[in-house]
């Protein structure tokens, strides 16, 4: 009896427990013909212990767990949902779970989804409208991110866009995008065909500098058709080893919602570059819906949106 009752004492305790959680795990994201017990998952499904998940060929599923855990699923196959907590990694540092706090509500709350949706419609609605009259100048080309920007030392993404496309009828251009120091001499220059260009501030030529890179995008055939000449500041070193330090905890080996921790993270410190690279990085990888949405939303949210 006595037996008997300690078991009856435990189950309850477990149920308990269920009732006091608001999710065992909930979805973030999600690529394919995911199922819980043959039933389509989407965005913001939550899923219980007793749950069996399904994961196709080529499909992802990113979870969060209700300890503010997360977890995600690459490769096919049954998984049951209890049995899955012995995959989760470790929590985040405090100040990381408070970008995982924001980064959880903007994916699966209904009235921020909703909101976001409102404002990407808005900003869409808009676009080109705004870029030509963020061009005060009237160059046919300009930057996305503002003339004056930080960036931390590692890799960056710069990008730009054509507001006068009269000048490229019947071509396709190739650009030429130059970075100099504080004295505009020339450090580093490359060429593209593409409206982007990645960046990696270990480049041996680019170490001369300490502090100011001044840099600019133009057309190779003809020169005059170009940017406003924009700059980076480069953090302080006892800034960069802060973020070092804070950045370190996070998912290195590809993790998509480790990663948009960091892009938002990044944003924070005002490091746009750096969190355009993140965000590319990311959706080359993990092309997710609820995924591309945050990352549009942090286009217009810092007027970025060409």
């Amino acid at each position: 009896m006595r037996k008997f009752l300690s078991v009856l004492a435990g189950f309850l305790f477990w149920n308990l427990q269920l009732v006091a959680q608001p999710y065992f795990f909930k979805v973030l994201g999600i690529k394919g013909l995911c199922k819980a017990d043959n039933q389509l998952l989407k965005v913001g499904t939550n899923i219980r212990p007793d749950q069996t998940i399904f994961v196709p060929v080529n499909g992802y599923l990113g979870l969060a767990h209700y300890s503010g855990k997360t977890l995600e699923l690459k490769n096919p196959g049954t998984y049951r949902a209890k049995d899955l907590e012995s995959k989760i990694k470790s929590n985040y540092t405090s100040d990381m779970q408070r970008y995982f706090d924001i980064v959880l509500n903007e994916l699966i709350s209904e009235s921020n989804i909703f909101e976001r949706r409102e404002r990407l419609r808005k900003a869409s609605s808009f676009s080109g409208k705004g870029a030509v009259t963020r061009q005060a100048t009237g160059n046919a080309l300009s930057f996305v991110l503002p003339s004056t920007s930080k960036i931390y030392e590692d890799t960056i993404l710069i990008r730009w866009y054509v507001v006068d496309s009269s000048f490229f009828t019947g071509k396709k251009p190739v650009y030429r995008l130059k970075i100099m120091n504080m004295l505009q001499e020339l450090l580093y220059e490359t060429q593209t065909s593409s409206h982007e260009i990645v960046i990696s501030f270990q480049e041996p030529s680019l170490q001369k500098e300490t502090h100011t890179y001044w840099y600019e995008v133009e057309w190779i055939e003809n020169p005059d058709i170009s940017t406003d000449l924009h700059s980076f500041n480069k953090i302080s070193p006892q800034e960069e080893k802060k973020i070092k330090k804070e950045i370190g905890i996070l998912p290195t080996d590809g993790e998509a919602i480790g990663q948009l921790i960091l892009a938002r993270y990044l944003e924070d410190k005002g490091l746009l570059a750096n969190a355009l690279f993140v965000y590319k990085r990311l959706l080359e990888q993990y092309p997710i819906e609820s995924y591309q949405e945050i990352y549009q939303d942090f286009l217009v949210r810092n007027h970025m949106l060409d």
